[in-house]
């Protein structure tokens, strides 16, 4: 019979103990999930021993952790910064010539070295003897072959160095051998403009001589003249103006010649702008007018010269402002009484 129904057969005959150790045997007997049940279960024996029991963990024990496959994975190694590329060491002769040291770099010229190799800023030798001056390496370079119209990287050619630096023979050397004279840099700078700014008049002259344009405008809209009036240079203005140069030409922020003599105080200059058309009333794009800038530096002279071309006293700028103000703010007591004067003058 089956077990259970023996259990049950010593319950009801009282045996307690005998149906515990009945239940306890077949307990262990008992056949794993998923094995075929026995056919016949084997009677129970009072001499039969008990099964030991499998052994049960220890309470509080703990089982190992599983441990997720993903963080059983291997991280892939660190990729090694590739190394930098090695800066390629600059040419000998711009070396040389940076250096000052114009024996080497005609020495090395000699020997075979690429006249017309570049510096890491775009620097030829002959650009740099151009700015230093060095009229017999100029000569030198250029009887070898060296390119009269090279730029640097930023567009500066070896006629602009000299042109701004006043190296009027070098200048002369470099426009025999081809140069451009109107050869613009990035920031549309050219040789005139710089020859300007730096009122170098003899270079000034001569680029004049070979053809300088004077219409160009660089990346601020100024022209040579521009330049020239910020130099308060009378010289170079009127060697401009003579050649025909715009009186009236106005930066990107509308200043004018005009307005920048104004703003120095170069009361020749702005007389000599005047006589040639420059419009006294012309207003920047904040609505400054020249009489504006005078009297905001205390330019008296210059201020009475534009009153009597006309000036309006009484124009604003776009903060409604008028030169009167500008004076008054600045202290210009010179100027404040001049314009006090003039606006009760019918």
């Amino acid at each position: 019979m089956a077990a259970s129904e023996g259990v049950v057969r010593w319950i009801r005959r009282g045996m307690w103990a005998t149906a515990l150790a009945l239940a306890a045997t077949a307990g262990a007997q008992a056949p794993a999930a998923g094995a075929p049940a026995p056919t016949a279960a084997a009677p129970a024996s009072a001499a039969q021993k008990p099964v030991a029991a499998a052994p049960v963990p220890a309470t509080g024990a703990r089982k190992p952790a599983l441990v997720p496959q993903a963080a059983t994975k291997k991280l892939p190694a660190a990729t090694a910064t590739p190394p930098a590329p090695a800066v390629k060491p600059e040419p000998e002769p711009v070396k040389a010539a940076r250096d000052s040291d114009w024996l080497r770099v005609q020495a090395l010229v000699v020997d075979g070295a690429d006249v017309n190799a570049k510096g890491f800023d775009g620097q030829t030798a002959l650009n740099l003897a151009s700015a230093a001056g060095r009229i017999e390496v100029v000569k030198f370079l250029l009887a070898r072959g060296a390119d009269a119209n090279a730029a640097t990287a930023d567009g500066r050619t070896a006629l602009m160095e000299a042109a701004e630096n006043g190296r009027a023979e070098a200048v002369a050397a470099l426009l025999a051998k081809g140069a451009d004279v109107n050869a613009k840099a990035r920031d549309g700078g050219t040789a005139l403009m710089r020859a300007a700014q730096k009122a170098n008049l003899e270079v000034v002259r001569l680029l004049l001589t070979k053809g300088a344009d004077l219409s160009p405008k660089d990346a601020r809209g100024w022209t040579a003249l521009l330049y020239a009036t910020g130099a308060a240079d009378l010289n170079v203005v009127q060697a401009l103006v003579a050649k025909g140069a715009d009186v009236n030409a106005a930066a990107n922020d509308g200043a004018t010649p005009l307005d920048s003599a104004a703003g120095n105080g170069t009361l020749n200059i702005t007389l000599l702008l005047l006589a040639k058309g420059a419009q006294p009333n012309a207003k920047t794009t904040g609505g400054r007018t020249p009489l504006m800038s005078a009297a905001a530096r205390g330019n008296a002279d210059v201020a009475r010269a534009l009153l009597a071309k006309g000036t309006d006293a009484t124009a604003k700028d776009a903060g409604g402002k008028t030169a009167l103000d500008m004076a008054a703010e600045a202290h210009q007591a010179a100027v404040v009484e001049l314009l006090m004067k003039a606006a009760k003058t019918p």
